[in-house]
């Protein structure tokens, strides 16, 4: 399948946001050159053109991702808890970020949480659907690469300072939606997903192409017997691209 990019105005808030970009120093950002690299390498992403197209890829994405090798070793090659769960969870959540619908999203949320969705996002920021749309348009357009794609059960593979060296960061948490923080500071398990992406430019005569790695974490919640999602991150090894659109939860 080719990739295929169309020029469209990504929207970037930077209130009502909370999310942290990290990098290795103000004054001259060291690059990884590794990770660079694997960019340069990539020989095609896909830009699915339609739902049926990205529901094709989501699952691609996800069955190579769970076929990492080494994932299990963290959990001593056991099993994934509920292992059907989590592949339905990653690939609603990819197909929404190929074609994002706020009812959908409203759904998903109310289906995790076994409660009216609309109830679960009262007071949090996605309880605006405008907001909701602003943060999931800016990824819709992305093409992905499901060769390169990965999975970790280490969470410090996947941070900035820990597993990672240059570059810069930018992650978004939980907006207060699932509780997902506090399952992961008493110790469950977290499973990450990398994929790399590529935005297409901002219709701007300096705007450039954006090629990223973007990371969704989603935590085992052992009490209700599911995952749920917990972070995302998106990367940029070379330091150079700016501020770094957040990918939604």
């Amino acid at each position: 399948m080719a990739a295929i990019f169309s020029a469209v105005g990504l929207v970037f808030m930077l209130t009502r946001i909370d999310f942290g970009s990290r990098n290795s120093g103000s004054a001259s950002i060291e690059i990884n050159e590794r990770a660079i690299a694997e960019l340069e390498s990539i020989e095609a992403f896909i830009d699915p053109s339609d739902p049926e197209q990205g529901k094709e890829v989501a699952d691609q994405i996800v069955e190579r991702a769970l076929s990492t090798p080494g994932l299990l070793e963290p959990i001593r090659g056991r099993a994934l808890p509920n292992e059907a769960q989590l592949r339905q969870l990653i690939t609603d959540r990819l197909m929404l970020m190929f074609n994002p619908e706020y009812d959908v999203f409203v759904r998903q949320v109310g289906e995790l949480l076994g409660q009216d969705g609309r109830e679960s996002l009262q007071g949090t920021m996605f309880e605006d659907e405008k907001l909701w749309i602003v943060f999931a348009s800016t990824y819709k357009d992305a093409g992905v690469a499901i060769d390169t794609t990965r999975a970790t059960l280490d969470l410090g593979s996947v941070t900035m300072g820990d597993g990672l060296w240059g570059g810069r960061q930018t992650q978004f948490g939980d907006p207060g939606v699932y509780g997902a923080n506090q399952l992961v500071e008493s110790g469950a398990t977290v499973f990450n997903i990398g994929i790399p992406v590529m935005i297409p430019p901002e219709n701007k005569p300096d705007a450039k192409i954006m090629v990223l790695f973007a990371t969704l974490s989603f935590v085992w919640d052992q009490s209700r017997n599911k995952w749920l999602p917990y972070r995302t991150a998106v990367y940029d090894p070379s330091g150079t691209l700016g501020a770094l659109p957040a990918l939604w939860m």
